[in-house]
């Protein structure tokens, strides 16, 4: 069935409101019929089965069958930090950080940012959301990723401080393989894990940062080195700025065996 995303307030009981750009998807794209289902999330953690019921000119209305809570999200909790990118990079880069199961993306603003992100508005407001939601329903998870207004380098590395780790890419860092630190981090038997290496229940929650298109200058990598946040490569070639979360992100779930 065809998933979708709409907001909270379509849905009123057993019954749900189609309008907007979800009907035009729904009724013209698809040419849904009354009957028909196809499956809605809304950022809660559940899968609503709708079965349209009407339709007119601007709205559609249907009745939720099936209401299944569905987790699909990875078993670390990752921050992405990500150094604040030109025009429209931070909003390019949600897509796929939604798809590997991201759980927040918090842009950070470097001495070398050359742009800067703020949901200031109602309409950036629905357009960010409008972005994640619809990368949320493709991929299959049923919780919204979180993004959030651009902050301050400092304040970065003082926000970070409540994970269990954070890692921080530098392509002038020695070249120390994430893969190795993750693997020395993640069988070391005083950590969260299991016997068998995997981690435990409790979740951990990691965050990543990665630097804009000039990456991290050598002050900022040595107030992340004093402040706890693990130094690590991420290969040989030096990766773009919208590469590298990408890379990160996979190299991290691959190790703890989630992808």
């Amino acid at each position: 069935m065809h998933r979708f995303f709409a907001d909270k307030e379509c849905f009123s009981d057993s019954v749900f409101t189609i309008k907007g750009d979800l009907h035009r998807q729904v009724t013209r794209v698809l040419r849904t019929r009354p009957g028909e289902r196809f499956i809605v999330v809304n950022g809660d953690g559940f899968e609503y089965t709708i079965e349209m019921k009407s339709i007119n000119a601007t709205t559609a209305t249907a009745v939720i069958v099936d209401k299944t809570e569905k987790n699909l999200e990875p078993a670390v909790d990752i921050t992405m930090y990500a150094g604040t990118l030109k025009s429209k990079g931070i909003e390019e880069l949600i897509p796929p950080l939604v798809y590997l199961g991201v759980h927040r993306l918090i842009p950070v603003a470097t001495a070398r940012s050359e742009g800067r992100f703020q949901i200031d508005t109602p309409e950036k407001q629905d357009r960010i959301k409008g972005i994640t939601g619809r990368a949320t329903a493709l991929c299959g998870r049923t919780k919204l990723m979180e993004v959030r207004n651009e902050i301050s380098y400092k304040e970065s590395v003082r926000e970070c401080s409540s994970n269990h780790w954070n890692f921080i890419f530098w392509e002038n860092t020695e070249k120390i393989s994430f893969r190795q630190v993750l693997r020395r981090l993640l069988y070391n038997e005083n950590n969260l894990q299991g016997q068998n290496g995997h981690l435990s229940e409790q979740q951990m929650k990691i965050g990543l940062f990665i630097g804009p298109e000039g990456g991290f200058t050598g002050e900022e990598f040595n107030l992340a080195g004093n402040s706890g946040i693990i130094p690590a490569s991420l290969g040989q070639r030096i990766l773009d700025a919208r590469t590298a979360p990408i890379a990160a992100v996979s190299a991290l779930l691959y190790e703890i065996g989630d992808l």
